[in-house]
């Protein structure tokens, strides 16, 4: 699987090459997810909600995978309810049997045997929530501009740099619209209020691509050749 670095005007809806993210398939739909992100090294809990930076994401998925988020919440909650309903029954039923019976009719086992199935039940869930996890697309790192996913297929990962290949070639053929929405940029590298909707506020966010392209581009020392995504760390900038 690989990893990805997206600015935030990338991840609106209808940005992304239609491939799916999951499996490099053609893409049917695309989901909406808000990603959170909590830096490694807060800490207590409470510190680390305030750090925790969220933002949400737009990705393209085909039809085998446009539950893929769904699916594992679906598992983790479904998991934990039948957990619960087990030793719900298991304790229930040990009681009675004792309110019924005596201390002898066995409550006290059932119920000490619902516990330790419950528990191993528990570890069990556990695991599952673990390798949901690590396979699914999830965020590494989220700053004010940019997103960081991992889990993604290396197909998609391409297509998302062929892109960027057909809109650099696209600007070289555009010069008077590139000036003029380099004249919309302010210092800090974010678009203006003016250029916030419309066909130049669509402008803006194409400069800044390229923008993060030509620096990721300076960063790997890459010429005119086609680039190759690394395996399992891909980065844009």
């Amino acid at each position: 699987m690989a990893q990805l670095r997206l600015g935030r005007y990338e991840v609106e809806p209808d940005q992304l090459p239609p491939v799916c993210a999951c499996c490099g398939a053609p893409a049917s739909t695309s989901k909406a997810r808000t990603f959170s992100w909590t830096p490694p090294w807060a800490y207590p809990p409470i510190v680390a909600v305030f750090l925790t930076k969220r933002m949400r994401a737009t990705l393209p998925l085909c039809d085998r995978h446009k539950n893929h988020w769904l699916m594992r919440t679906l598992v983790a909650v479904l998991g934990l309810l039948g957990i619960v309903g087990v030793g719900a029954l298991g304790v229930g039923l040990g009681v009675l049997l004792g309110l019924d019976e005596g201390p002898d009719s066995g409550g006290s086992a059932i119920v000490g045997v619902v516990v330790m199935l419950c528990a191993v039940l528990f570890v069990a869930w556990l695991v599952v929530l673990v390798v949901l996890n690590f396979t699914s697309i999830r965020a590494t790192e989220i700053t004010d501009d940019t997103i960081t996913l991992t889990g993604l297929h290396e197909g998609f990962v391409k297509a998302v740099y062929k892109q960027d290949d057909r809109e650099e070639q696209d600007d070289r053929r555009r010069p008077s619209v590139d000036r003029e929405a380099r004249q919309k940029w302010n210092p800090r590298g974010k678009p203006t209020r003016r250029g916030g909707d419309g066909e130049i506020g669509v402008t803006v966010r194409r400069v800044q691509k390229r923008l993060r392209f030509f620096r990721r581009r300076a960063t790997h020392g890459g010429g005119g050749e086609e680039r190759q995504p690394d395996q399992g760390n891909t980065e844009r900038l």
